[in-house]
């Protein structure tokens, strides 16, 4: 029976400090704030990368491997820049190709 009391004694002393304990304020204490220099502002996106020159996708025939009707077409081997055409997503291709060169025979009517 002495334990019992000696062990119920306990568990109320426990109990009281445990509860005076979290029952107490809790200060929080925010530190001063630190006076920001005013960063200088950045470059715009478009003054970083500007839009690439569009590129003449007309053949450029090799001289001397192509020639001239008289009705005006042209024919012969040639070599042109063959376009990137902005599909998918931006990781699958490089938007800032204006694209490949191109060579084979080629024809041009007008």
């Amino acid at each position: 029976m002495k334990r019992w009391i000696a062990g119920r004694a306990l568990a109320l002393v426990l109990t009281a400090t445990t509860a005076t304990a979290i029952a107490q304020p809790l200060e929080l204490k925010t530190p001063a704030p630190e006076s920001e220099k005013p960063s200088p502002p950045r470059p715009l996106e478009r003054d970083i990368r500007p839009m690439q020159p569009p590129v003449p996708q007309q053949p450029a025939y090799v001289p001397g491997l192509s020639d001239e009707t008289d009705s005006g077409t042209r024919y012969g081997l040639s070599g042109w820049t063959a376009p990137n055409p902005p599909v998918g997503s931006r990781g699958a291709a490089n938007p800032e190709s204006s694209g490949a060169a191109g060579f084979g025979f080629s024809v041009e009517w007008f």
